[in-house]
């Protein structure tokens, strides 16, 4: 990923500054995340000028969701564990939310898990910022006993909280 690939950075007195542009902070482009860089350029009269930029490396777990990212994970409980509370179900989920524009966290709620039972199968959860309710996103709990769940033509195998699936088509 080209980090100056996109930006412009000129003077009327020195023209072209893209080489003169330092770059604060780091990118991970192998891990998820949200990033924060801060752009500087100073000209030959010293005038300095900073942006900030932020970039979302997603793995599938991350949301734009109005003027919040929505970031969580799906997971897998064994029945044995017991029936989880929604604090628990957000923690195993990592599921947490920021501001858009300022990146400040949030809090989360789940909104939906109506159907949610300490039983082996597949449930989805529906969570959301606790300020903007209709700001929701989902993520899948996976419930096994031993080692394999089975839900009609649905079949899971879950370990280490990795959670494989196959569709019958």
């Amino acid at each position: 990923y080209d980090l100056k690939g996109d930006i412009i950075a000129t003077d009327v007195e020195d023209g072209d500054l893209i080489d003169k542009v330092v770059i604060e902070g780091s990118l991970d482009t192998n891990k998820a995340g949200i990033y924060q860089l801060r752009y500087v350029v100073t000209d030959s009269d010293y005038n300095r000028v900073s942006r900030t930029r932020t970039i979302i490396v997603d793995d599938g777990s991350i949301q734009i969701v109005g003027d919040y990212i929505l970031q969580a994970y799906n997971f897998a409980t064994n029945v044995n564990d017991g029936l989880l509370d929604n604090s628990d179900i957000l923690s195993k989920a990592k599921a947490k939310a920021w501001a858009l524009y300022d990146l400040e966290e949030v809090d989360v709620i789940i909104t939906d898990n109506s159907n949610y039972q300490n039983q082996v199968g597949n449930y989805k959860f529906t969570f959301a910022v606790e300020q903007e309710p209709t700001s929701i996103s989902n993520f899948l709990v996976t419930v096994y006993e031993n080692d394999v769940s089975t839900t009609k033509d649905n079949y899971s195998i879950a370990a280490n909280h990795v959670t494989l699936s196959l569709y019958d088509v």
